[in-house]
């Protein structure tokens, strides 16, 4: 709600020195109290997440975009460099979590995904079982 406390973090996520990520997130206190208490150099927003609440429901957006100045000196690239941004909503039942912004230079990150089935189930009688 309009007026409502959160809780804000702005972290640049770095592999081999090399900034890969800056995390923009915003996180409700009421179901995420300690989150401020939290050494982010020995654990990530998202584990903090994780280990507080349940998660339920996760959105993802995932767009190129090209960013302002302030984010590329942070991401040490040039402004004309595109960039994905993923934003990402998280809910644990009803409640809305966490809200972050994702920034990552495009030419050191790549999206992966992957889905494994449910093992087929047979009826009794049908042939031999999974």
């Amino acid at each position: 709600r309009l007026g409502t406390k959160v809780f804000h973090t702005v972290i640049v996520h770095r592999e081999d020195g090399v900034p890969i990520q800056l995390e923009d997130r915003f996180v409700n206190p009421r179901w995420v109290p300690d989150y401020l208490k939290t050494d982010f150099s020995q654990r990530t927003p998202n584990e903090v997440l994780v280990a507080t609440c349940p998660i339920s429901d996760v959105e993802h957006i995932v767009e190129a975009v090209l960013v302002d100045a302030d984010t590329a000196r942070w991401l040490d690239i040039d402004t004309a460099l595109p960039c994905l941004r993923m934003t990402r909503r998280t809910w644990s039942e009803d409640h809305l979590i966490s809200y972050a912004r994702l920034i990552h230079p495009g030419d050191r990150y790549k999206l992966r995904s992957s889905m494994r089935g449910a093992p087929s189930v047979r009826a009794p009688g049908t042939g031999s079982s999974p």
